[in-house]
């Protein structure tokens, strides 16, 4: 190919270069190429019942995919998180159902946990300088045998009629209290990145802390606080399952982990640190669940499904790898 022929490709003027740029495009197209299949395969893929089956899940996970993606932002992780809002789970209704503590006494107490788990691994991480993969690995671990040690492989049931009735509350006969939440969510963490100086910032310690750093910025605090509103979002995820569920298992939310991650890669977020978007966080959790939907209507089950998944979300990462090459890329 001339260069004048690549100067035209990359001509930073043309359509295609602009909608390239847009990070959320990674998530975007995946999803547009999965609704295509979906409808092929089967006509119901687009009714009401299915898409509220698909948003309900994808809201509990989105929760705590957006501060998962701060995360990378700032270039760390979190593969606790999971095993956070399963701990959560169990521990809030052994309160509630098994202690008799009244839901919102129970409630404050779990965040506070959640706040907890948060503060120790931002400390081990940015105040010790632990690795976080090492340090929230550990975390995993010590979380999933809490939970697994207080109920035994038994639900804890026996949450009150009101608890319950908010988990089963409808707005239109289809918008739930997690999706509300999950959009709430999405709005503050958007607005924050983007039209805050605090999340300037954020992106700035992800593409250079000692910079930052000199500048003046206060880089551990800021890495810090993300930890502990990551644990803080996946404990208030787990009383939004509960109150949905009316029960509460050591198994909610623990393969949640690298999904979280890669929906937030899927969607613009840089595993590298710096550069990132909250809308493509979310869509790149809502491509998880379509995924996984669509996966189903071919045939796929058990085991074969995590193939599937896999095999797409490499697909999907390779197209974000691509798009970021173009975008990124200087020739005119």
């Amino acid at each position: 190919m001339s260069g004048k022929a690549k100067n035209k490709a990359l001509n930073r003027d043309s359509l295609a270069y602009r909608l390239l740029n847009f990070k959320e495009m990674s998530a975007v197209v995946p999803i547009v190429v999965l609704l295509i299949i979906g409808i092929v395969i089967n006509p119901n893929f687009m009714n009401k019942a299915n898409w509220w089956a698909i948003l309900r899940t994808s809201s509990f996970m989105g929760i705590v995919a957006i501060p998962v993606a701060f995360l990378l932002m700032t270039k760390s992780m979190d593969l606790s998180v999971g095993q956070v809002v399963a701990s959560s789970s169990v521990i809030f209704a052994i309160m509630c159902c098994k202690m008799n503590i009244p839901v919102p006494a129970a409630f404050v107490i779990i965040i506070l946990f959640g706040a907890l788990i948060g503060f120790i691994n931002g400390f081990l991480i940015v105040d010790v300088g632990i690795p976080s993969f090492l340090v929230t690995l550990s975390m995993q671990f010590v979380l999933l045998g809490i939970a697994t040690q207080l109920v035994e492989g038994v639900s804890v049931t026996g949450f009150p009629k009101w608890f319950q009735n908010i988990g089963a509350w409808k707005l239109f006969d289809f918008i739930t209290v997690e999706m509300l939440a999950f959009l709430a969510v999405g709005i503050i963490g958007h607005f924050f990145l983007t039209k805050t100086v605090s999340g300037h910032q954020l992106l700035m310690i992800g593409t250079n802390d000692k910079t930052a750093e000199l500048c003046g910025m206060k880089v551990k605090n800021i890495r810090r606080t993300a930890h502990i509103l990551t644990s803080m979002l996946a404990a208030l995820t787990a009383v939004l399952f509960s109150a949905r569920t009316g029960q509460a298992t050591s198994g909610t939310g623990g393969e949640w982990d690298m999904q979280l991650m890669i929906a937030a890669m899927i969607g613009g977020t840089s595993n590298y640190g710096g550069r990132g978007s909250i809308i493509g966080a979310m869509l790149g959790i809502i491509y998880m669940r379509i995924l996984l939907n669509v996966l189903i209507m071919v045939g796929l089950a058990g085991d074969w499904q995590y193939v599937g998944m896999g095999i797409s979300m490499i697909f999907a990462i390779v197209f974000d790898y691509w798009r970021t090459r173009v975008t990124m890329t200087q020739v005119r």
